[in-house]
């Protein structure tokens, strides 16, 4: 059996009787251990963090903490950026990823792609890295923080919306379509209500309410808001809703669907909606800046035509804030402003009456 042995050395005046300070011997002793530390964490590789970065996540989506159509952007940036590391950067620690590592991905995406990649991606792909290099450091992957050196670029890109002749050419195109009366109430749907394409796909029947003139939806980061159900917009759901045979008081399921009858357990999806309008947009020889998200933006502008005040409608688009809702000010001509002075009934009405009779 061993015999544990104890000594009663005072260090301390050990380290005196020798002309040193002991607590700059335990000061060393920790710096010792933390620079040991350090170097551990500084060799960490950028895949070894994106790996756990990714399946941070997918299980974000699963909880439900962030939206499928999110997490689908987020993966599949992050992936790529990885197959970019694996090919070209294979065992580049983390903390040496840099704006020249990163500016190397984004040209070799754009070579690709054969095409610039735009401003707006490029700062969500700056958006994204920098909540790794958050998560690195939360994560003990590194002691330093270096989203600040991720700088996105600066520029101002004013909403682009329809005049009211491209709103009658367009919806004359609609009327050619196969199914019009789903595209018909998709678009005019959208025209009225300023919901994004993604609040509209998912937009069930039981969010209408007809009695009370609301639209019920959840929007950007699980947010509940209501929206104005304006009469003709009303209109042209429950027109829809007959000729799609749907009972909008028994139905279940989603309000935009290919699907006939009371049972509509499938949605239109998003890419659904932004195929129709990319092909009628072409035919019509739109400039490429138009995109469904236009929709949205016309509403917004004919809110302020008529007078809407700017808390009003930073409510009905969803906005945190109304400073949000003010980019669209810019958007009118300054031959307008007496106009949007005086009050007067929302346009949109009127013309959505004459494109429907």
């Amino acid at each position: 059996m061993a015999i544990k042995q104890t000594h009663n050395f005072d260090v301390e005046a050990i380290f005196k009787e020798l002309g040193h300070n002991y607590s700059d011997f335990q000061d060393f002793l920790k710096e010792k251990s933390y620079n040991s530390s350090s170097v551990k964490k500084e060799s960490v590789t950028a895949i070894h963090v994106l790996d756990h970065f990714i399946d941070t996540v997918e299980k974000s989506s699963v909880s439900g903490i962030k939206s499928s159509d999110t997490t689908k952007y987020y993966l599949s940036f992050l992936n790529r950026f990885k197959k970019y590391l694996d090919e070209v950067h294979k065992d580049i620690p983390f903390t040496n990823i840099n704006e020249v590592v990163f500016n190397g991905f984004v040209e070799h995406t754009n070579h690709r792609n054969e095409s610039r990649l735009k401003h707006g991606s490029f700062n969500t792909y700056i958006s994204i890295f920098r909540r790794v290099c958050t998560f690195a450091t939360e994560n003990d992957f590194t002691k330093k923080n270096n989203n600040y050196k991720f700088k996105k670029i600066p520029y101002r890109l004013l909403p682009r919306y329809f005049n009211q002749d491209q709103v009658k050419d367009f919806i004359e195109k609609v009327k050619e379509r196969r199914n019009s009366d789903l595209w018909i109430a998709v678009f005019i749907t959208l025209l009225g209500t300023g919901l994004r394409v993604s609040e509209l796909a998912n937009l069930k029947i039981c969010d209408i309410d007809m009695e009370k003139k609301l639209i019920y939806t959840l929007g950007k980061g699980k947010k509940e808001r209501y929206i104005p159900l304006y009469p003709e917009v009303e209109r042209v759901i429950r027109q829809y809703l007959l000729k799609a045979n749907t009972n909008y008081k028994k139905a279940a399921g989603y309000l935009f669907s290919r699907q006939y009858g009371d049972v509509r357990d499938m949605a239109i999806s998003v890419r659904s909606i932004q195929y129709q309008f990319l092909k009628i947009a072409r035919e019509l020889g739109w400039d490429e800046r138009f995109t469904t998200h236009s929709f949205r933006h016309t509403f917004a502008v004919n809110c302020l035509k008529a007078d809407m005040q700017l808390i009003y409608l930073s409510q009905i688009l969803g906005h945190e804030s109304p400073s949000t809702t003010a980019i669209y000010t810019q958007l009118l001509p300054k031959d307008l402003q007496k106009v949007i002075e005086e009050k007067y009934p929302m346009p949109l009405e009127k013309l959505i009456n004459q494109l429907l009779e």
